[in-house]
């Protein structure tokens, strides 16, 4: 028998309709032509030495506002042609969930299976049939046993599948799971704390735990930190890389002009398929990787956001185990350790405790750093602990 290689070769989808797609283009090019018109270089020939100086920074100016135009029109690009390809046995896989499904009753508008480094997910938009009411959980419990692999709900997945069509997307299991522990002090005096944390599983396994530290501490700036925080969310929803969120943040707090009020960015992706952890630094306090009683210290010498023009973040990669903990905070909580009243280091601190919560562990080093500083809060402090555990 002779095997059709055609069949075998991978099969190209786009994710996004024509129409859509068209679109996307279309505003990629157009903040692309955006972009060229800020990065002219203006007339200066006969101009005064002030006018230069204006000419020059306004220039800097323009080219840091088109390398952030850039950067959305590359991913509106990326967004635009993005496929999915299926093999083989991923098409015929596909094939037997097609068929299980119409045999229960449900009216498949569109299906893809995929396996992206080395996890299987599926897509549908379906509808029920004759009234019919569907729970997803059952749907995905009978997809896992076709696929023979556990699969979870996307976080945007319906509860119910009835007569209006919905999409669904499963995804593989992932290896790791995380437990949050989060201890928080705002500065005396003050109504509002200038820390805040975003903590948040963005799919394809990718947890992201970020913290910024607004310069200074009260209500403005709670408001610059809230609103880098805000931004970094919508950034990795859309799909911009780490760095590259980063850099646009810096950008943005650069062209403000407001130098005396920077802020710190930390930053810990966590591969949950792959067992990885990924730091990037801007200014931010020391983090610590906790195995056991041994204890990994990860820190940088980077200067916060927003002093200059262009920032280089420093970056750490580790590989994580079950069991795990990673411990992130703001530079309150690491100076009352550094003050020189306390019997031990932070570092030995952390290595020393055995609480397997991470809520505990938090609680722990707040109100350790609160009694370092004889029991006054002289900064915002906050404590990010992420408890890291095989998905067995």
């Amino acid at each position: 028998m002779k095997w059709n290689l055609m069949e075998r070769e991978d099969i190209s989808h786009n994710v996004v309709p024509e129409y859509g797609r068209r679109r996307l283009i279309l505003y990629a090019d157009t903040l692309k032509e955006i972009a060229e018109s800020f990065e002219e270089i203006p007339e200066t020939e006969g101009k005064s030495q002030l006018q230069l100086y204006l000419y020059k920074t306004r220039q800097e100016q323009n080219v840091l506002l088109a390398g952030q135009l850039d950067e959305t029109a590359r991913v509106l690009n990326e967004l635009a042609s993005e496929t999915y390809a299926t093999s083989y046995l991923m098409e015929r896989l596909r094939k037997k969930i097609l068929k299980g499904l119409k045999e229960n009753g449900l009216i498949v508008k569109d299906l893809y299976v995929v396996e992206a480094k080395e996890h299987l997910e599926v897509g549908m938009k379906i509808r029920a049939s004759d009234e019919e009411i569907y729970h997803t959980d059952d749907l995905m419990e009978f997809v896992s046993e076709i696929c023979h692999r556990k699969l979870r709900h996307n976080s945007a997945n319906a509860s119910y599948v009835h007569e209006e069509p919905v999409t669904l997307i499963f995804e593989e299991e992932v290896n790791y799971y995380v437990i949050e522990g989060i201890g928080k002090a705002k500065k005396e005096g003050e109504s509002y704390s200038g820390d805040s944390y975003l903590l948040k599983e963005f799919g394809k396994g990718m947890f992201l735990a970020a913290l910024s530290d607004g310069m200074g501490s009260g209500e403005e700036a709670a408001k610059d930190s809230e609103k880098v925080m805000d931004l970094l969310d919508k950034f990795m929803e859309t799909g911009f890389h780490m760095e590259k969120a980063t850099v646009l943040l810096n950008t943005m707090m650069f062209l403000r002009g407001a130098k005396e009020r920077t802020l710190t960015l930390d930053s810990c992706e966590l591969d949950l398929y792959q067992g990885t952890c990924r730091f990037l630094k801007c200014g931010a306090a020391v983090s610590f990787l906790k195995r056991d009683r041994k204890v990994f210290r990860i820190g940088a010498n980077t200067l916060p956001l927003g002093v200059f023009a262009k920032t280089e973040p420093e970056e750490f990669v580790y590989g994580v185990e079950d069991g795990d903990y990673i411990i992130m905070m703001t530079d309150g909580v690491a100076d009352a350790f550094d003050n020189g009243k306390s019997a031990v280091s932070l570092q030995e601190f952390i290595g020393q405790l055995e609480y397997e919560n991470p809520r505990q562990m938090a609680g722990m080093l707040l109100n350790m750093a609160i009694a370092n500083a004889e029991g006054k809060i002289n900064d915002d402090m906050t404590v990010i602990v992420l408890g890291i555990w095989a998905n067995t």
